[in-house]
């Protein structure tokens, strides 16, 4: 069974496009969490216990996933990291480091790149590169997880969460699909038309970037030339750290939650770059 800790409160944040929603909890130098898309804070739910021993950790659920309002038109990532922005300004946090998995990644990334001043450290998981070339390969392309009229994305998605082995955790994430309504792709949209090559190098602070082979693997199988925009990921960030996990999947924060908290501890207290 698996639920969030007894420490983590949750709460709103108002922004000019809606009330987002936030799990807080710990103590010490603040960590930001942003998930993938078509989740919400609970992607992270086996990581907190670790995390909030060494950090006040905030998870938000991004405007238009799990219980955060859905944003008034089609979100970019520019307009998915002003509004965590948003959510720091009333958190009243000056300064945080940021760890993104997949979407969260790239709305992390740019978080550093449009607001310096506001990210200690950034850890990106998951955030090959998507060159002009890649954007217009996927351009017209569905995910994965568009909602289909007999139920079959739902189905799909409870046979894929009872690998996790946790039935209250595979009700999670169906509820998260259900919350999501049409702004389900809206995430997955925002990352196919980032200009992210041009970012990059704008980040100034330490990061760590993560890749899973088994995650890069999955992602190649889905028509993106993932492995391929890794290293251009790695080259455009000036001071970035990586790492490879042979075991890492695409459902890295559950599937290896003592794993990714370490890495986030380790670097977010020793970032070595």
């Amino acid at each position: 069974m698996t639920t969030m800790p007894a420490e983590m409160k949750r709460g709103f944040v108002d922004t000019p496009d809606g009330q987002i929603h936030y799990w807080i909890g710990g103590s010490g130098d603040p960590l930001l969490l942003l998930h993938q898309t078509p989740r919400s804070a609970w992607e992270f739910v086996r990581m907190l216990p670790i995390l909030i021993q060494h950090r006040r950790v905030v998870a938000i659920d991004t405007i238009g996933y799990g219980d955060s309002d859905k944003p008034p038109r089609e979100y970019s990532i520019e307009d998915y990291a002003k509004s965590t922005v948003a959510v720091l300004d009333g958190l009243g946090i000056e300064k945080t480091s940021i760890a993104g998995f997949h979407t969260g990644a790239y709305i992390g990334t740019e978080v550093a790149a449009a607001y310096p001043n506001r990210v200690d450290k950034l850890i990106l998981g998951g955030a090959f590169n998507m060159d002009a070339e890649e954007r217009e390969r996927q351009a017209g392309k569905w995910p994965n997880f568009e909602s289909k009229e007999d139920g079959s994305h739902l189905a799909r998605e409870w046979k894929t969460s009872l690998l996790l082995g946790d039935m209250d955790l595979a009700h999670q994430r169906i509820l998260d699909i259900l919350k999501t309504g049409k702004t389900m792709a809206y995430g997955w949209w925002a990352v196919i038309t980032y200009h992210q090559e041009e970012r990059l190098p704008l980040i100034q602070c330490p990061t760590l970037v993560i890749w899973g082979a088994k995650d890069l693997e999955l992602t190649e199988t889905l028509g993106w030339k993932a492995t391929a925009g890794r290293g251009k990921v790695e080259q455009a960030i000036r001071r970035a750290k990586v790492v490879n996990l042979p075991d890492g999947t695409t459902f890295f924060p559950l599937d290896a939650p003592e794993e990714f908290s370490r890495l986030i501890l380790e670097f977010c207290d020793n970032p070595g770059v």
